[in-house]
């Protein structure tokens, strides 16, 4: 995206960015990088890119996106990326997190209302086992980070697994 601010072409404009915990838009000029902080007309932040020693870029599939300058006056300046997919994906594991709540809340099964329940959690937990699980098992697998999703699979199996050893010695009484 090119364009214009104040004069200066804009190479690439990004919005919802963090500078000190405050959201805006970076900006990608000619001669430097600029930050405008979200609702204002003028920069907080202005680095001349001759002024930049070396630059730190966090990868991607990180939750916290981050890209840090240091200056030749071994300033740091840091800004942080809202990473939707990020926000996607902790949006999913607190959801199964919210889902596993309700579903060990049911043990030990004492009623029938507890029997129904602890049924529609597991037809809750395999239905969400086959769309949102797999779309972020996948997507993390494929960014390389099998370890960030290692702990919630085990969460789900293990429930998975306990519901089967219980509908196995429900029926054999």
């Amino acid at each position: 995206m090119s364009g214009n601010h104040g004069g200066e072409d804009v190479l690439l404009q990004v919005a919802q960015v963090y500078f000190r915990k405050v959201v805006g838009t970076l900006y990608v000029l000619a001669s430097r990088l600029a930050w405008c902080q979200e609702g204002r007309d003028n920069f907080a932040v202005s680095v001349s890119l001759e002024d930049v020693e070396r630059q730190k870029i966090s990868p991607a599939h990180k939750a916290k996106v981050q890209l840090q300058l240091t200056l030749l006056n071994t300033e740091n300046v840091t800004f942080h990326f809202a990473s939707d997919s990020a926000t996607a994906d902790r949006t999913v594991y607190l959801a199964l997190q919210e889902l596993l709540r309700h579903f060990w809340a049911c043990f030990p099964v004492t009623s029938t209302e507890l029997e129904n329940k602890l049924s529609r959690m597991n037809s809750s937990l395999v239905a969400f086992q086959k769309t949102n699980f797999e779309t972020l098992r996948s997507r993390l697998v494929s960014a390389g980070c099998h370890s960030c999703i290692s702990h919630p699979e085990n969460l789900l199996n293990r429930a998975l697994d306990k519901y089967q050893q219980w509908s196995h010695r429900l029926k054999k009484c």
